[in-house]
């Protein structure tokens, strides 16, 4: 059943968004497929060192210069894997960083930008890396996509199919419910499983969901953190 209901903890505060802004660039790579300036399946586009990210356990990171892959492997790759390889990629494709700010703002996005290859956003850069957001305007990302009313229903409907095969799926339960957790200025900086940000996340996604499913009494199996 849907309710609307909405709770809020600083949502409008900016947070650096990491591996987030890759949300709203998917959204203007749809964009530019509804357009017409680029091609989901036929096209194939060439990798060039020119997008590298200095990273190279990325599976893109294998791929030599000059290799050609679809579009929609691209994109997959940006979002399933959070392949930091493939994400500057389709940042470009999209039109880079001003032609996604100047969309975000068109479509009144007033917090949301990506800084990262971007003329002129070297002070935001500076300070938030790769882009920046808010909580709220990134849970309305998702839900236009859920809604179907992000792009069109048929690119909505395709978004969520690449958003709910996600690789990284060990922090948070899945349902219709919208849940954007950002931190900031976390001490702990590793990638292990019990890392603080990791540990709330999980601890906040597990409130949520009990208070939504109450009679849905799941609970992870002993030892799945080893797979995590």
């Amino acid at each position: 059943m849907v309710t609307g209901e909405e709770v809020t903890i600083n949502s409008d505060s900016l947070f650096p968004t990491a591996s987030m802004i890759k949300v709203p660039v998917l959204i203007k790579v749809f964009h530019k497929l509804k357009q017409k300036n680029l091609n989901y399946r036929d096209d194939l586009v060439w990798y060039a060192d020119s997008v590298n990210y200095p990273y190279n356990a990325d599976i893109l990171a294998s791929f030599t210069d000059g290799k050609s892959i679809q579009l929609s492997k691209l994109v997959s790759l940006m979002i399933t894997y959070s392949d930091n390889h493939a994400s500057p990629w389709c940042q470009k494709l999209a039109g880079g960083g001003i032609d996604i700010n100047a969309w975000l703002s068109d479509n009144g996005f007033k917090y949301t930008r990506v800084s990262s290859r971007t003329p002129g956003r070297k002070k935001y850069w500076e300070k938030y890396r790769w882009g920046q957001t808010t909580p709220k305007e990134m849970a309305i990302f998702l839900e236009l996509i859920r809604s179907g009313n992000c792009v069109s229903l048929a690119a909505s409907e395709e978004m969520y199919r690449i958003l709910t095969n996600i690789y990284w799926y060990g922090e948070a339960l899945s349902g219709d419910y919208v849940l954007c957790i950002i931190t900031n200025n976390q001490e702990d900086t590793t990638w292990d499983y019990d890392k603080e940000g990791f540990v709330l996340i999980r601890d906040i996604s597990r409130i949520v969901w009990s208070y939504l499913e109450p009679e849905y009494q799941w609970q992870p199996a002993e030892g799945l953190e080893r797979y995590h």
